[in-house]
Parts: C-alpha cells; sequence; structure tokens
C-alpha cells in the first residue's frame, strides 16, 4: 500500500508540528482540517502566533481560503488551481481596522 504524509510545518524552527499518514489516494485538502485541529490542541502558542499558512494547489479550496481568513485571521498563500475560467478573480484578503496583528479577534477551533 502507497502512503503519504500530511505535515504542517512551523517555518521559523522547520519542526512537523501536525502530520497525518494516509493512502497515497487521500487528497490534500482533505486533511487540512485534521491539521489545524493538531495544531490548535497540541501545540496552542504556536497556533496563537501563527499568521501565514504557505500551501500547494492540492490546498486550493475556497471553504479553506475562507475559514483560514475569515475564522482563524490566518493568511493563505495558496498556489491557485488551473481551474479558474477566464475573467474570473481570486479574492483578495485586505487587512480591516481589527487586523490580525491586533489579536483582538477571539479565534475559533
Amino acid at each position: 500500500m502507497d502512503i503519504k504524509i500530511h505535515l504542517l510545518v512551523d517555518a521559523t524552527y522547520e519542526l512537523p508540528v501536525a502530520w497525518t499518514v494516509t493512502k497515497a489516494s487521500t487528497a490534500d485538502i482533505t486533511e487540512a482540517p485534521t491539521l489545524l485541529r493538531q495544531l490548535h490542541e497540541k501545540h496552542p502558542l504556536a497556533w496563537q502566533s501563527a499568521r501565514v499558512l504557505s500551501a500547494d494547489r492540492g490546498y486550493d479550496a475556497t471553504a479553506l481560503i475562507e475559514n483560514l481568513w475569515d475564522d482563524y485571521w490566518i493568511k493563505p498563500i495558496i498556489d491557485i488551481r488551473n481551474l479558474w475560467k477566464d475573467g474570473e478573480a481570486t479574492r483578495l484578503l485586505l487587512l480591516s481596522p481589527l487586523s490580525p496583528m491586533d489579536n483582538t479577534k477571539p479565534r475559533r477551533v
């Protein structure tokens, strides 16, 4: 059986902070909620300081992008899939007066 390892890595220390092992055929996007939940539960300080999530196009899903930014104020930097139609625009994330840097909005899990 072929396997796939899904990792969430702290870019500052270059260490994995959450991971799952699945069959190779498992889509990356299905593991994103599990990885984020693991980070929140096992490394609450890393969770509180998380500001950016960089991922490949396997994680390009509107629900994940909206969840990261709208609920957790984590800026998603995700390579887009080639499914966009001509004239379709991606969503720009603009900082509001209550920006994530203020730490004034509670994070939901």
